[in-house]
């Protein structure tokens, strides 16, 4: 897991120096999936989302987002 917790911390990085790209959040929330933090990385998914501007949130975003709240077992 060392690989994920120093990604972790350079998506941290990325976020803070380019707040609008949605592409960080999305990576970052991959790996809060694979570290099993699925609030966190609902919240990323919901920014990458949010974030899509004129492109049309893409179907795997929603996919993790949406697996996300199943494993947490919120399936309203």
């Amino acid at each position: 897991m060392g690989n994920l917790e120093a990604s972790l911390e350079d998506f941290n990085k990325a976020a803070e120096l380019d707040p609008l790209n949605p592409v960080i959040f999305s990576n970052r929330g991959l790996v809060l999936w694979k570290l099993e933090k699925f609030w966190e990385a609902i919240a990323d998914y919901t920014k990458e989302i949010s974030l899509g501007g004129k492109q049309k949130p893409r179907t795997w975003a929603l996919n993790n987002w949406a697996y996300c709240y199943a494993k947490l077992g919120e399936f309203e």
